[in-house]
């Protein structure tokens, strides 16, 4: 079984699961294997996937192993980020690419903090 990040929410995918393209958001892959979690982990910077005869086939810009991912430079982001939207135009497109970079961060150090 696999669980991925989707744009609304997550998605189980089990063996033998319907074939079916979906948007992927921000977050961990999972996977699993009699009920054991498999060490890998793999943080998908967003995507699309396709489920088909028992394969997974994700397209992402970026995927970084779990352990690969650095905290300190997600916190570092966060702060400089929230100091600039402190100073950005509410009505701007920019403001709203801060804010999407903010919750990237965030869901890297989530994803940090629950392993």
């Amino acid at each position: 079984m696999a669980i991925l990040p989707a744009f609304d929410g997550e998605v189980g995918i089990m063996t033998s699961h319907v074939p079916f393209v979906f948007k992927m958001g921000n977050g961990l892959v999972k996977f699993y294997e009699k009920d054991k979690a498999i060490d890998e982990q793999i943080f998908i910077y967003g995507g699309f996937s396709q489920v088909h005869k028992d394969k997974i086939e994700i397209v992402t810009d970026k995927a970084v192993r779990l352990q690969d991912l650095d905290g300190k430079e997600a916190h570092d982001q966060i702060i400089a980020l929230e100091n600039k939207l402190i100073s950005a135009d509410k009505a701007g497109p920019s403001f709203d690419a801060i804010q999407e970079k903010l919750k990237l961060y965030r869901k890297v150090l989530e994803a940090l903090k629950l392993n």
